[in-house]
């Protein structure tokens, strides 16, 4: 009899899994950013997940890892070298080039993209790549980074973006640069850039396997559309502590830091997913849940997961997604004037 290891959680079924899973769930990069948190995706793999990244710079694109990646706009409007902050260019790049893209998403359920809002292929391409997998059935999570504050004209474009994004994706989750979490005020902003690249793509690999690989308590890949079809706008916390904290502690302390600047409190619907690297009582779990419910209003809808991990450290993660608030919040938070 074949027993799988609590740990790595991997059986000879979850094999055929990943085999079903890459024409399911495909995780799109957009533009220079985008593709750099593919990369970093990449390098730490996502179970489950076929990895594209889709850009107008060439060059950028030779040096990122991914399962496939698509050039648009190379003929008549790049040639290959970037957008050049336009987004008209990135816009009319991934018109030009719907046909490749058709062919890279087809049969998709399940579709993130990642982006850098305030340059010309993420604003431009993005919402149209969105509407482009929504009209072919599937569930379309866009998970964006705003600029920092003093970047006022490509705030200005990313507002814009993730406005159309807000239209033709289910769910928008916005990241605000000035949100980050531990980050010094005179920090380089390339060390940013790559904690940002970093903290998505482990956000985004903990969405995934929550699906598809054998957890402690297992989140059902319908269940999760269900979740993100109704998404809209839509925030996500994090928190991760080595100590015995229990975890509504933890639960605390990311409400306290959410990785935006909107109020969340109006949220309609909740994914909750825990990863430990120690021994974790589902019962913890339940108390969270019940606690959100609590902090919200009753009739919240929740969907909750939790995984043990195969780690030599105590660190508990918790991630936290709130969706259902108000596009109008958006604007009220972000609008440019």
């Amino acid at each position: 009899m074949f027993v799988p290891d609590p740990l790595t959680q991997t059986t000879i079924g979850d094999r055929a899994v990943y085999n079903f899973f890459p024409k399911q769930i495909r995780i799109v990069g957009i533009g220079g950013a985008g593709g750099n948190m593919v990369d970093y995706l990449y390098s730490i793999g996502a179970f489950g997940a076929h990895m594209i990244t889709v850009d107008t710079d060439e060059r950028h694109l030779s040096v990122i890892r991914a399962d496939e990646k698509i050039l648009i706009g190379s003929k008549s409007l790049t040639k290959g070298t970037g957008a050049e902050g336009d987004t008209r260019i990135g816009k009319q790049a991934a018109e030009k080039s719907g046909w490749k893209l058709d062919e890279a998403i087809r049969d998709t359920k399940l579709m993130f993209i990642v982006a850098g809002m305030g340059g010309g292929t993420g604003s431009g391409a993005a919402p149209i790549i969105a509407l482009q997998a929504r009209e072919i059935g599937a569930t379309v999570v866009a998970i964006v980074t705003m600029p920092f504050q003093d970047e006022t004209d490509a705030r200005k474009k990313a507002v814009d973006g993730i406005e159309k994004l807000l239209d033709t994706a289910h769910t928008t989750i916005v990241v605000d640069f000035d949100k980050l979490h531990g980050l010094e005020k005179d920090e380089p902003k390339q060390n940013a850039l790559s904690l940002m690249d970093e903290l998505i793509a482990k956000k985004i690999k903990t969405i995934v396997e929550s699906c598809t690989k054998r957890p402690l308590i297992h989140v059902n890949i319908l269940d999760l559309q269900r979740v993100l079809r109704d998404g809209g706008l839509s925030i996500m916390l994090s928190c991760r502590d080595r100590s015995d904290d229990n975890l509504l502690t933890l639960l605390q302390r990311a409400l306290d830091h959410p990785l935006t600047a909107m109020d969340y409190k109006e949220a309609t619907g909740a994914f909750i997913h825990v990863a430990s690297g120690r021994d974790m009582s589902i019962e913890g779990v339940v108390k969270i849940v019940e606690y959100i419910y609590k902090a919200f209003n009753p009739s919240i809808h929740v969907l909750y997961g939790a995984r043990l991990e195969k780690t030599n450290d105590c660190r508990i993660k918790i991630l936290v997604i709130l969706t259902g608030l108000r596009k109008e919040k958006f604007r009220e938070t972000y609008g440019c004037q």
